[in-house]
């Protein structure tokens, strides 16, 4: 009993992912057709014991247009009278009416997914675009962070605490560089999994190299001043953002997201400033 009921939801399984995969129209044309269909029993099938009597004239069905006529009006349960079935044709009206409605149901249930569809993608598509604003307020964040450390260097006017605890602002550029590296990784096969385009892309880019870049001026004015900042978390954490930039630009690459030119230029401005705040601190990997 459990290997029926077991085999009967699997049966159920398979064809509710079958309907899935169709489109609305494909649906529509299948109705159609099991509609049409049935018109041509009523009409090739008619005989002495079973046809289609029409109440006004009181004779059988003679044309095939009409055996179709009465297939979808039995089938919408229309029924507005005029053809009556006779005979064997009534088990199969009964039969097409319950056909009928289901496909009717179908179709129906159909147009309603694609409206929820509609609406959830709207909705993340403003989740996305707010997730991307998001990160690039997050990028912006980092780098006013280095910027002021920067300046109060450059004003003479910072703490032996702001250099020890750079790596506090490290590692809130890791935790969105980790996020960005999550959005070009993702699956995409569900069709509510948005993939990031070229603009965004190129956008997200650019700004991590700009913050790139700033840690690049950070550590230049720290080297000019003798400002030993090297201690093992900054080191660290610095090592991790250069290793997740390196992996954001290998996957922006892999997905073909930017066109050749723009990504060549973008990966050979990131491969210089590494190796730039490489010449200045030799002892980063």
């Amino acid at each position: 009993m459990k290997e029926f009921v077991k085999s009967e939801e699997n049966f159920t399984k398979k064809i509710l992912q079958l309907i899935d995969r169709l489109s609305f129209l494909k649906l529509l044309v299948v109705w159609v057709f099991i509609t049409v269909f049935f018109g041509f029993i009523y009409f090739f099938f008619s005989g002495n014991s079973s046809f289609l009597l029409n109440t006004q004239t009181g004779s059988h069905i003679s044309s095939l247009s009409e055996g179709v006529y009465f297939s979808f009006i039995t089938s919408t349960t229309t029924g507005f009278g005029d053809l009556t079935p006779v005979g064997f044709f009534r088990i199969i009206a009964i039969f097409e009416v319950i056909l009928g409605l289901l496909m009717i149901s179908i179709v129906t249930s159909k147009l309603i997914s694609m409206k929820q569809n509609i609406i959830i993608e709207e909705l993340y598509e403003l989740t996305f675009s707010e997730r991307i604003n998001r990160i690039r307020s997050s990028l912006l964040y980092s780098r006013q962070n280095i910027n002021a450390l920067i300046h109060n260097i450059e004003d003479n006017n910072f703490k032996k605490r702001e250099i020890k605890s750079l790596y506090l602002s490290f590692i809130s550029l890791e935790e969105t560089l980790e996020e960005i590296m999550f959005i070009f990784t993702k699956d995409s096969s569900n069709e509510f999994v948005k993939s990031i385009d070229d603009v965004h892309t190129g956008i997200i880019a650019n700004s991590v190299l700009f913050s790139l870049h700033r840690i690049e001026e950070a550590v230049k004015i720290m080297k000019l001043r003798n400002i030993t900042w090297q201690t093992d978390k900054n080191i660290h954490h610095l090592e991790k953002i250069i290793l997740l930039i390196r992996d954001i630009f290998s996957e922006i690459n892999k997905k073909k997201i930017l066109s050749k030119d723009v990504f060549e230029n973008l990966n050979n401005e990131k491969k210089n400033i590494i190796s730039r705040i490489k010449e200045l601190e030799p002892q980063i990997l």
